[in-house]
């Protein structure tokens, strides 16, 4: 008396679990060197909520078991003053199937701040000494007592200085503009403080 249809087919549907890996973070004074940090930390479980009918709610979290991360590749620099991002990216089972699982990346933040006690550059100017005999004669030029710091060799330009005279006496040469400090092509100025209250001399002798 009855017909039973049993094409239906049902399904089990078992969706990867959600994982949460964080980039570390790093903070430090500007010191010309990059900043990088490779850390990264898998967050712990969590428990899953579910209904009376045992649907799921909430899905549950973090690594199954035994399971464990081996290892995840983190990409970040910052060298100047400011912030990036520390990305993590590419994990790796070292026991377990990554299949089973759907990473989540956050990234770290990598911050360089200002330099509390700042590199300190003394510009000279030159002295030089001649003896009179009717030609004119300059002393020119600055000099700098320290350009390398931590490691990292810096150039300076915007100063000079320069003393003329002919006549037998004394002349004197300051330093005059604007000193700016660079590494490579990147102004690093507010890093440095440059002292330029040095004035150099130019000693013409008598004959």
């Amino acid at each position: 008396q009855f017909q039973v249809n049993t094409t239906d087919t049902g399904k089990l549907t078992i969706k990867p679990r959600p994982v949460t890996i964080t980039a570390a973070s790093g903070e430090k004074e500007f010191d010309g060197a990059a900043l990088t940090n490779g850390g990264w930390s898998v967050a712990d479980p969590t428990e899953g909520q579910y209904a009376e009918d045992g649907s799921e709610i909430v899905a549950p979290t973090g690594l199954v078991g035994s399971d464990k991360v081996a290892a995840v590749k983190v990409a970040g620099s910052q060298t100047y003053p400011g912030s990036s991002a520390n990305v993590p990216s590419d994990a790796v089972m070292e026991t377990g199937k990554a299949s089973n699982y759907k990473f989540e990346y956050v990234n770290g933040i990598l911050r360089v701040t200002d330099r509390a006690a700042k590199y300190v550059i003394n510009a000279a100017a030159p002295d030089a000494t001649y003896t009179y005999d009717g030609a004119q004669k300059t002393a020119e030029g600055v000099s700098f007592d320290q350009l390398t710091f931590d490691g990292k060799t810096y150039t300076v330009t915007g100063l000079t200085s320069k003393a003329s005279g002919t006549d037998a006496g004394e002349y004197a040469a300051s330093i005059t503009g604007t000193a700016t400090v660079w590494d490579g092509e990147t102004n690093v100025t507010e890093q440095f403080q440059v002292n330029t209250t040095d004035t150099g001399k130019l000693t013409i002798k008598p004959r």
